[in-house]
């Protein structure tokens, strides 16, 4: 044991402190909120309500009429680093783009289309803050209808001038 507890005494000490922080005792079970502030993962697990209230605060956060980007190849790392691939399409979604948010989940409302600007493949979407081209709030992948994507259009292989539409988008809140 005490081989055991000098290979691991800094996650010892933290369980211990977490425990005794929150009341869990050292006999007792260690409730999951310690192990999370010990920095152990663990799965949360929500309630559909709350869920749903995540979903629902989305489209109040991003403002009405957002800004949607097409582009070429694979999103980058994250919404702040810069848009990699070329531009293929850009437009304004409806100013109530999505749909009242049920069961965790929320649906795009209306119809979303946008206009080519160059010929290309879409690889993924973008979707930014109203009036403000570099306030980037997500991002995904796109595919035809049927491909899996994080978003699908009804084509792909776009050619400039061309209108997009985009047939579903989908956001499920996680439950961890």
């Amino acid at each position: 044991m005490k081989t055991l507890y000098r290979k691991h005494r800094d996650l010892f000490n933290r369980l211990f402190y977490a425990a005794v922080l929150f009341g869990a005792g050292v006999a007792g079970a260690v409730p999951p909120e310690v192990l999370q502030f010990a920095g152990l993962a663990l799965a949360l697990q929500y309630s559909v309500k709350l869920r749903t209230d995540k979903m629902a605060a989305i489209e109040t956060s991003v403002g009405a009429a957002p800004i949607l980007e097409l582009r070429v190849g694979s999103p980058p790392a994250d919404c702040v680093t810069v848009a990699s691939g070329a531009l293929l399409a850009q437009g304004a979604l409806p100013s109530d783009w999505l749909a009242v948010a049920a069961a965790g989940a929320v649906a795009k409302t209306g119809t979303w289309q946008v206009t080519g600007l160059t010929a290309g493949n879409i690889g993924y979407f973008r979707i930014y803050e109203p009036g403000s081209p570099s306030a980037c709030h997500m991002q995904g992948t796109v595919t035809a209808t049927g491909g899996g994507g994080d978003m699908t259009v009804d084509n792909i292989a776009i050619a400039a001038a061309q209108v997009v539409t985009v047939n579903t988008f989908t956001l499920t809140a996680g439950n961890q």
